[in-house]
């Protein structure tokens, strides 16, 4: 084994981190998250402006929606 070998180690460990965490960003929303977003659209009276939004399904996180920020599953910014 020569001195570099735990370097590579680390640096594939850290690789499989991050990409893990990417991935994760694009996670179906929070159930509750997303049922609040539907109901304040829809009494919003569903305004166009708000693209890709839905009063009945869809995903804010998965589908980014329009002023929506998330974090993993969760709703971070409007």
């Amino acid at each position: 084994m020569t001195d570099e070998s735990p370097v590579v180690v680390v640096a594939a460990l850290l690789i499989g981190i991050l990409v893990s965490g990417l991935s994760s960003t694009n996670a179906d929303t929070d159930p509750n998250d997303a049922s609040a977003l539907r109901v304040m659209y829809a009494a919003l009276n569903s305004p166009q402006q708000l693209t890709k939004w839905s009063g009945t399904a869809g995903d804010p996180c998965g589908e980014s929606w329009k002023g929506i920020t998330c974090s993993g599953s969760k709703v971070t910014e409007m």
